[in-house]
């Protein structure tokens, strides 16, 4: 029965080639989500073989990042700390509390003053 399928997948896949007009990568992705959705192929081996690791995971970073954009209270914190010029938008992260990484760092290099480089 799974060979069947598979032959049925594949001819389906070749005729596409042949007659329509799709892109040959749509089809050969909706061919190969068709033998994930009949159990001939799994998922692990899918990823393995037809992905690259760090383009799975920038797809995953993009689609965190369009999500995180979308959120209304990030675009009302954003919205109230970016004020007018670059030297004042700074200068209001320096003194509020939506930014303490940055508040920490100017901080720090207050107290330390300039930076020194080490003599060997």
């Amino acid at each position: 029965m799974e060979s069947l399928l598979i032959a049925l997948i594949v001819a389906t896949l070749i005729i596409a080639l042949i007659f329509s007009r799709l892109a040959p990568a749509l089809l050969f992705t909706v061919a190969m989500a068709a033998c994930v959705l009949v159990g001939t192929i799994n998922m692990q081996t899918v990823m393995a073989k037809a992905t690259n690791e760090g383009l799975v995971t920038l797809l995953l970073l993009l689609m965190v990042s369009v999500g995180l954009e979308r959120l209304p209270w990030l675009l009302a914190i954003s919205s109230r700390a970016v004020k007018g010029s670059l030297p004042r938008t700074l200068l209001s992260l320096l003194r509020s509390r939506c930014c303490p990484v940055l508040m920490y760092t100017h901080a720090a290099r207050l107290r330390l003053g300039p930076r020194v480089s080490p003599e060997f």
